[in-house]
């Protein structure tokens, strides 16, 4: 029975629209499903580094999954992993199966990076050679060169909110 509230269940309360719990487990990736849906691509070189990334650094991110064990987040993980010869991985899944709307949402917003990043502190804190090999976006530290004269010459690269060389 769900939690009440004055005298309602709680989903009914908050308009049909309550949220999961979601649940860690370890699981076989043999009993994940792919989601036949899933708008993500990725290219053979960026495949080769999530595996690269998972043999150095392991999985640090659980796949997300929903209660039939249909994979929402993580499916370049699950087959990056299967191609290692791992056979188990951790998961997260709903306390309560979601219904496509949510299924949707959570595949699109597992893949979305929302924010910016500082410039100047990449610049200053990190080598550019670790951020490249660790899968950083050039185009992001490339900023607007392809403006600059010069660009592509061997000229250095520029910050492009500070001009600072990277």
């Amino acid at each position: 029975m769900g939690v009440r509230l004055s005298g309602r269940c709680a989903h009914y309360a908050l308009g049909g629209k309550m949220k999961p719990n979601w649940l860690p487990r370890r699981v076989k990736i043999a009993e994940l499903h792919p989601n036949p849906d899933n708008p993500r691509t990725i290219k053979a070189s960026q495949f080769k580094r999530l595996k690269l990334s998972l043999e150095e650094d392991g999985t640090f991110r659980p796949i997300i999954c929903d209660t039939d064990m249909t994979v929402l987040g993580g499916h370049m993980r699950m087959l990056a992993l299967r191609e290692l010869g791992e056979n188990e991985v951790d998961i997260v899944l709903p306390d309560r199966p979601l219904n496509e709307t949510e299924r949707q949402r959570i595949t699109i917003k597992d893949n979305l990076h929302n924010g910016d990043w500082d410039i100047d502190k990449l610049a200053n804190a990190f080598n550019m050679d670790d951020l490249i090999s660790w899968g950083f976006p050039d185009s992001i530290l490339d900023g607007h060169e392809e403006s600059d004269e010069g660009s592509g010459s061997g000229a250095p690269r520029r910050c492009p909110h500070c001009g600072g060389e990277l």
